[in-house]
């Protein structure tokens, strides 16, 4: 296997333990005998496990963004739609994540970068579309899209870290964009149900 394709495995490998069970759990004698070669090997590709994770953050954000975006943000639909569809996907990414990762990437030192960039591109997308849902007449006039987007976020966020229900926390957010809306917004998200 060439050293390209080697590095990608081990991403891939590492990118899954953490998903699944935390930054913790990345052993790096257990990465390299899944990815068939010696720790050796995998310290000169990456010169310690905190560069390795940082990598597959790296990558796992660009994968997500990469898909929203085309799938969301450009989507073609109103804005309404696109809002809900985003803060749908937000939230369900992180369901498919252990909490125990979300909780390690925003407070341990060498990942809160990875955290904040992430955050603000979320952040960045969800303010453009909210300002379209005004645009539209889907939202009220007065909506601080700022305040807004940011709420969403860290709460969601905060939430699925302290362990909460995904359909719980979906009807809560629901139920603050629905508060925000005008009364045409207002009918097309009843009628979303």
């Amino acid at each position: 296997m060439g050293h390209d394709k080697t590095r990608t495995r081990v991403i891939e490998i590492t990118s899954d333990i953490i998903t699944r069970n935390g930054i913790r759990a990345a052993r790096v004698d257990e990465i390299a005998r899944a990815a068939g070669i010696s720790k050796r090997t995998l310290y000169e590709m990456f010169a310690d496990k905190t560069t390795l994770i940082y990598r597959c953050l790296e990558q796992l954000s660009a994968r997500r963004r990469e898909v929203i975006s085309r799938e969301i943000v450009s989507a073609d639909m109103d804005s309404l739609h696109r809002i809900f569809r985003f803060v749908d996907e937000y939230i369900s990414s992180l369901y498919v994540l252990d909490r125990w990762f979300l909780a390690d990437l925003k407070h341990r030192v060498e990942f809160v970068d990875n955290y904040e960039s992430d955050f603000v591109w979320w952040k960045g997308n969800l303010v453009d579309l909210l300002g379209s849902g005004i645009d539209e007449g889907y939202l009220l006039p007065d909506t601080d899209v700022n305040l807004i987007a940011e709420s969403v976020l860290s709460h969601s966020y905060e939430l699925r870290v302290a362990d909460h229900d995904k359909e719980a926390q979906t009807a809560l957010m629901r139920a603050l964009l629905r508060g925000i809306a005008t009364m045409r917004g207002i009918a097309e998200i009843d009628a979303m149900r």
